[in-house]
């Protein structure tokens, strides 16, 4: 994890939950910009930020004859959250202005694509508990919209307490930043656990983790109350010789490595490791005969996520690995797959879903 100094509490828990997400999802624009100042061809294979403060960063650079400590100084110092990304994309200018004819990174395909990405006015149809701390919700309105599958997630966004009629006929996602406060709807991500195109239906599973904002709405969620979902994206992408999965989530990923799963043929190898508070948390799943899944429990205190992984038997020729949980958590799971098992970055997806504050 890189050491961060100079901020507000507030403002490095930001940087540190930014980082682990460009690390896990958006080394190849990383990547990108470290090669922007190459006098022959790229030759930086992975990046990781080591120490970031006010007036620049520390990056460490994996080549094919090991790692080189790079400097980068800030062109101002920073102060907030927005000052590194107005860094970051600045650098990523200046790298397509020195490599014009590359590849769109990772970064500059989402930003591309989200122009495209409609806002969906959806209703809740049905409502049910299939764990002490998951809800499934069943929302209506999607009629002709394209199946991903995979990891397809969504921005779900739901009405703020005491503004029930936020969300309206033609609401998009464009009108959040003018609307009022106590107006605007709240939001998060989450995954299709199942699809019926047919019907213009998805199931999204919610975890409970807490009683406020679109949890809290979640878990007192009635048929006929009215959301929106903007989406669908997708970030899990298999290369075409895999053979295998490792699949490691927490009860954030579990709807993903669920949907994940059935998709895959009935006899392809998949490892699950699924933390989950404890036996009562146990979530359904629908796996074929070479399926191996693995329940972490929280409340034992005896293992984590990392810590399986870890003892893993792993071939990993032709293993794709994907997992989504808590992002320090996840980024040790990437960490060890990369560093200690040497598999390759296209090969490893790791997202950070959310982190926990201390």
């Amino acid at each position: 994890m890189a050491e961060i100094t100079g901020f507000s509490d507030t403002v490095t828990d930001e940087l540190h939950h930014v980082l682990e997400h460009l690390e896990g999802n958006h080394g190849d624009t990383l990547v990108f910009i470290a090669d922007a100042t190459a006098t022959s061809a790229p030759w930086v294979e992975e990046v990781e930020v080591l120490q970031l403060d006010p007036g620049g960063m520390v990056l460490d650079l994996k080549w094919a004859h090991g790692n080189l400590h790079h400097d980068v100084t800030f062109e101002n110092p920073l102060d907030s959250m927005a000052d590194f990304q107005g860094q970051l994309f600045g650098m990523l200018t200046l790298a397509r202005e020195a490599n014009p004819d590359a590849p769109l990174t990772s970064i500059e395909q989402e930003l591309q694509g989200r122009a495209t990405i409609g806002t969906h006015r959806v209703t809740v149809t049905a409502a049910t508990r299939v764990s002490p701390t998951m809800v499934e919700l069943t929302l209506s309105g999607l009629d002709g919209v394209e199946v991903r599958g995979g990891d397809e997630f969504w921005y779900l966004m739901v009405p703020p307490a005491g503004a029930p009629d936020a969300i309206g006929e033609g609401f998009s996602i464009s009108d959040l930043e003018s609307l009022p406060e106590d107006r605007r709807p709240m939001g998060a991500s989450y995954t299709t656990r199942r699809r019926r195109s047919e019907a213009g239906e998805i199931d999204l599973w919610i975890h409970l983790h807490h009683d406020t904002g679109v949890a809290g709405w979640a878990a007192t969620a009635e048929p006929g109350m009215i959301a929106a979902l903007w989406g669908p994206r997708m970030a899990y992408e298999p290369p075409e010789d895999t053979s295998h999965h490792l699949l490691v989530v927490d009860e954030t990923g579990v709807p993903a490595a669920a949907a994940i799963i059935e998709g895959l043929d009935d006899d392809h190898p998949i490892t699950l490791v699924a933390e989950i508070e404890d036996v009562e948390h146990e979530l359904p799943l629908t796996t074929n005969a070479a399926t191996t899944v693995h329940w972490v429990h929280r409340g034992d205190g005896a293992s984590s996520l990392v810590d399986v992984v870890t003892s893993l038997d792993l071939t990993t020729d032709g293993l794709y690995a994907f997992g989504a949980a808590e992002s320090r958590d996840i980024s040790a799971v990437r960490r060890h797959l990369r560093r200690e098992r040497n598999m390759a970055a296209a090969a490893v997806h790791m997202t950070g879903y959310w982190r926990r504050s201390s």
